[in-house]
């Protein structure tokens, strides 16, 4: 026999099946409330976590080392987009490549000296690089003016992908940056 619940039941199931749906899929759909983002530097092969740090979709980040060929500095930033993308939208330089240069429509060399590509459309759900030494490289990381020495978390040798994922920044993570 069916019972009809009462108000104080419905309130209990409602909650149980609110808070059961924010648990399994990160948001109340009817809502579109979602999870945190957060921008993951992480290492391809293992998935070993170096760093967790919250963002939101219009947010810019750097990454920038010493080029290989000339080992002048430089630096590409990214924004963040929506659905979990990356934007490369600009590189800032004093590498010219060992003399190779650029062929780009959008490079041009500064009166500081330094060379700049902008209007670059790279939309990537993930950026992805073989991690160098420090004396080699010295990758970087660059939040909201808060610079993280990727070489205190990271071995050389490591490929490092760094993704806009809706995931808990938790256990051995790093938001703080530094070593561990």
């Amino acid at each position: 026999m069916l019972r009809i619940l009462r108000r104080s039941e419905w309130d209990v199931c409602l909650i149980s099946l609110m808070v059961f749906l924010i648990l399994t899929f990160g948001r109340w759909p009817a809502l579109g409330w979602s999870a945190q983002l957060n921008l993951v530097v992480e290492a391809e092969l293992g998935g070993q976590r170096f760093y967790c740090l919250p963002v939101s979709p219009g947010e810019i980040f750097q990454i920038e080392f010493l080029h290989s060929y000339d080992r002048f500095p430089f630096k590409e930033l990214y924004r963040v987009e929506e659905h979990k993308k990356i934007r490369l939208f600009k590189m800032v330089f004093r590498s010219m490549l060992n003399g190779q240069g650029f062929v780009h429509p959008g490079v041009r060399i500064r009166t500081d000296g330094w060379g700049e590509i902008d209007n670059i459309a790279s939309v990537n759900e993930k950026v992805e690089f073989i991690m160098g030494a420090r004396q080699h490289a010295n990758h970087r990381l660059t939040l909201r003016g808060v610079e993280y020495m990727l070489a205190d978390a990271i071995e050389p040798g490591t490929l490092v992908v760094i993704r806009v994922q809706e995931v808990p920044c938790r256990d051995s993570v790093s938001t703080e940056g530094g070593k561990f």
